[in-house]
């Protein structure tokens, strides 16, 4: 008896298999052994995002159990397949707890080796001269603890081509408004940039007015809203105040599309179609 043909067209039966796999990575090691072709379609799927480091958020109970965080911790090493390293899309680094653990040891050159990576989470790592191993990639989305990523870095340079998003937090040295509008300004695509405490909290008029690309500038905090009387100083409506954990807010931003990037977008086209106050520039 001969086979029957599968009975979609083989774009949309492969569309509907990556469907089911990104919503729910715990089904992938079954939906390997469906078919040679779904293998190869979906298991790629299981390493497009990875964590390294002891974070536990509820998105991980999606995953098999064997695929948890400090598993994942030997996907970065000198043994990890090639193929595997290609598919992954999204990396988080937490260094918190990995100081002198040799998966941080030259963790640039193992990023390195991840070319299709957009999306970087950085905690708790060092920026040293290793940092250069990074220039090839084109990242999308960048989190780093520090504005040391522009010691390596200029803000012209190929690393920074198809950068949209960019979250830089524990700034060590006092900004200076000349080098930050000239760093920010020049970022070709940059639409999104938010920040921790209140280093650059007085010089946002200026980098809204600076960076004409910028659509959204928000500023991350864990106490509550500036008092109204700021409202003055705050009137662009690009400006957001949020209150948010940002290790999880990437996870989830992966998982449903609604991280406080998102939440921020919503908040700002509230204020300007008057659903809510124009003078409401924060949200939980």
């Amino acid at each position: 008896m001969a086979l029957a043909h599968p009975a979609f067209p083989q774009d949309l039966e492969r569309h509907i298999f990556e469907i089911a796999a990104l919503c729910r990575p715990r089904s992938i090691s079954t939906l390997v052994l469906v078919a040679w072709r779904v293998k190869e379609w979906v298991e790629p799927l299981l390493y497009r995002t990875v964590v390294v480091g002891d974070v536990a958020f509820c998105f991980w109970e999606s995953y098999p159990d064997g695929l948890k965080p400090d598993p994942w911790r030997a996907l970065i090493n000198r043994r990890t397949p090639a193929a595997r390293l290609a598919s992954v899309r999204n990396l988080q680094i937490d260094g918190t707890d990995l100081v002198g653990d040799e998966h941080l040891d030259n963790w640039p050159g193992t990023v390195a080796l991840c070319p299709g990576l957009q999306n970087l989470w950085l905690s708790k790592v060092p920026f040293g001269s290793d940092v250069y191993a990074l220039k090839n990639l084109l990242l999308r989305r960048l989190h780093c603890e520090d504005d040391g990523i522009f010691a390596s870095f200029s803000p012209t340079h190929r690393f920074f081509s198809q950068l949209t998003h960019l979250e830089i937090s524990h700034i060590k040295e006092p900004p200076i408004l000349g080098i930050w509008l000239d760093r920010l300004s020049l970022l070709p695509q940059l639409s999104h940039f938010s920040f921790t405490g209140t280093g650059l909290l007085h010089i946002c008029k200026h980098l809204l007015q600076a960076c004409s690309l910028l659509s959204v500038l928000v500023h991350l905090h864990n106490w509550r809203p500036y008092p109204s009387a700021l409202w003055d100083y705050f009137q662009d409506t690009r400006f957001v105040n949020l209150k948010i954990d940002s290790g999880e807010e990437w996870m989830r931003g992966i998982h449903t599309g609604m991280d406080y990037w998102k939440r921020a977008e919503i908040l700002i086209e509230q204020r300007r179609s008057g659903e809510i106050e124009v003078s409401q520039y924060w949200c939980d």
